[in-house]
């Protein structure tokens, strides 16, 4: 006897599940993409990921140069010609270093201006040092009613010659210093007038009626503030 394939089918409490061409099981895992390979891609694809990098680079460097640009410099000091005093003791130890700092800045910077530079009778040993070496010999004390005056050569590595005048009045209300140029008689003298602020008129006769002692050339005039005299010691 033949079995009876209807009944079995009937019997069976799970029947097989036809599937329509768009359906797929119900438990079936999700197909995964394949994985990105670089290395793949680069093979396959030269020229464009030559264009690629390139890209890349201009771009990193375009951010590099536009961050450098919005970031404040900082300016590096230029390297520049400094005077060296030497000898200057004898003026330390008579007005204290508080004066002698002003002061000696003071006509630094006229001495190694490019005018006066310019003027020198031979080149600078030195590209950036200038030694501006006090005349010990010539140093002296002048009494100079009512104040007193020092006075001293200045001689220069690049044989300039000056004198310095150095008067204080009495009170030490005001500083005056001269720099008169001795080795040419074409440069300007420097005057140098040390007040308390608002004072540069108080003292002005005065003043004059001292400088008009000196044969001074063309003398350029600079009013400045007087140094802190509690610090002169």
């Amino acid at each position: 006897m033949e079995p009876n394939n209807n009944n079995s089918t009937q019997n069976n409490p799970n029947p097989p599940t036809t599937l329509t061409p768009h359906q797929s099981p119900l438990n079936s895992l999700p197909t995964q993409s394949p994985k990105f390979d670089i290395h793949e891609f680069v093979r396959n694809h030269k020229t464009l990921s030559i264009f690629l990098i390139l890209g890349a680079v201009l771009l990193f460097s375009a951010v590099i140069i536009l961050i450098l640009s919005r970031t404040p410099k900082t300016e590096e000091p230029e390297t520049s010609p400094y005077p060296y005093f030497e000898h200057r003791y004898l003026l330390d130890y008579s007005l204290g270093q508080a004066i002698t700092n002003t002061v000696f800045s003071d006509i630094g910077d006229t001495i190694l201006s490019p005018e006066e530079i310019s003027s020198a009778p031979i080149i600078n040993p030195n590209e950036n040092s200038y030694t501006v070496s006090f005349d010990e010999a010539s140093f002296k004390i002048l009494k100079d009613q009512p104040g007193q005056v020092y006075k001293v050569n200045l001689n220069l590595s690049d044989q300039r010659t000056y004198i310095l005048y150095i008067y204080v009045n009495q009170d030490w209300n005001y500083i005056v210093a001269v720099l008169d140029r001795t080795d040419s008689s074409n440069i300007a003298d420097h005057i140098y007038i040390y007040t308390i602020e608002g004072e540069e008129d108080k003292y002005s006769q005065e003043i004059n009626s001292w400088l008009k002692q000196f044969n001074l050339t063309t003398p350029i005039e600079t009013n400045l503030l007087l140094p802190d005299l509690n610090e002169r010691e």
